[in-house]
């Protein structure tokens, strides 16, 4: 494509990413003639529901002891778990727990999947359709008409919910396998918000969050979108905000990995006993066989693996085993890992990690690119 072509289709993007974010309105009435906002009803009874109750093991800094393999000793850094003020301070409500999501023509079979999936009678679903988010073909998540919408919408539901109010957002290639409400409770209980593991030990991910809402939430958010302009990843900004602190007083934890997400097969041993919930974040690609599995608008490849995945729970261990080595065997996910939470990182020094860690000093790109040749 010439270089005017690339810059026309960079402009009509931007549009539609623009008019998409302002369709966002408080009463969820139609504002676009291509976006609509509603609640989605629920059936009374499921036989897919399997409530199970699986072992806790929440964490703060997103590591099994919490603070990414430092220990509990250093309670004292900002993103720590705090005490309560008092009893009605973070407190999780009794009534409806909102999740938010959002779609478009083309992710309407993950859609329908996500939905027919959720388990808890208390979640109540909260949708914004788009017909087009025109999403980036070859970028990480649809690039950034994604980064920004997914950003908006958040914020957006965060300034009309209740003060402490406690809500849900979520991906659309996601399934449930029983009911997460109770390490909902758990996970946000004294924090601003608790989210998904990116891998098992480091590093989080924006798939599945809830997130209360308080002062501390929004200007953590609000920062993320202004950040967005830079053109990374709206999940690479979230991690460097957390694991640098620049968001004082943000209080944040991981949910256990019974809330999966297939990047966390490279450092786990197997899909978890009890898993209630999977994302199918990372899929293993054939590029060179099939160049359209790099189209991020096409969803077969991540509705299959939720597809073999949800056999595999029904069916056997031996069944779940090879499920989890057919990932954690893929040779993209090691380089993944090593780009973004290990030592080829790039970006911010995360001051969070002690000195000496592999993943804590970051650096430029012609750094890292250094590093890697010193390691070849």
């Amino acid at each position: 494509m010439s270089q005017e072509g690339t810059a026309t289709q960079s402009l009509k993007t931007k549009r539609s990413a623009d008019r998409a974010i302002r369709c966002l309105r408080r009463d969820g009435a139609l504002a676009w003639p291509f976006c609509s906002a509603s609640r989605v009803p629920r059936s009374g009874s499921d036989p897919r529901r399997q409530p199970s109750e699986p072992t806790s093991d929440v964490s703060d800094g997103g590591s099994p002891d919490g603070l990414g393999g430092l220990g509990r000793a250093r309670g004292s850094m900002a993103w720590a778990l705090e005490t309560p003020k008092n009893k009605e301070e973070d407190a999780f409500q009794d009534g409806p727990v909102t999740l938010h999501f959002f779609s478009d023509a083309n992710f309407q079979p993950l859609r329908d999947h996500f939905v027919g999936s959720v388990v808890d009678d208390r979640i109540e679903l909260r949708e914004t359709f788009v017909e087009d988010l025109c999403v980036i073909k070859r970028r990480t998540a649809g690039g950034v008409p994604i980064y920004k919408f997914k950003t908006k919408l958040l914020l957006d539901a965060l300034e009309h919910a209740a003060p402490e109010e406690v809500l849900l957002i979520s991906d659309v290639d996601i399934q449930f396998f029983g009911e997460v409400l109770p390490l909902v409770r758990e996970g946000i209980a004294g924090r601003d918000m608790c989210l998904q593991r990116e891998f098992t030990k480091l590093g989080v991910n924006i798939g599945f969050m809830a997130i209360r809402r308080t002062a501390a939430s929004m200007r953590f958010w609000q920062s993320v979108w202004d950040e967005l302009p830079s053109g990374r990843h709206d999940q690479r900004i979230v991690n460097n905000l957390l694991y640098t602190s620049q968001v004082p007083g943000i209080r944040w934890g991981c949910f256990p990995p019974a809330i999966w997400a297939s990047s966390q097969a490279f450092d786990s041993e197997c899909v978890p006993e009890q898993i209630l919930l999977h994302h199918a974040n990372w899929v293993v690609r054939d590029y060179h066989a099939n160049p359209e599995s790099a189209d991020a608008s096409n969803p077969q490849a991540k509705l299959q693996q939720l597809l073999e995945l949800r056999a595999a729970v029904q069916g056997d261990a031996e069944r779940k085993l090879e499920f989890f080595r057919g990932i954690s065997s893929d040779p993209d996910l090691a380089d993944y890992h090593q780009r973004t939470v290990g030592d080829l990182r790039y970006g911010p020094e995360w001051t969070t990690l002690p000195a000496g860690h592999p993943t804590r000093r970051g650096g430029s790109r012609r750094e890292v690119a250094m590093r890697q040749q010193a390691k070849e």
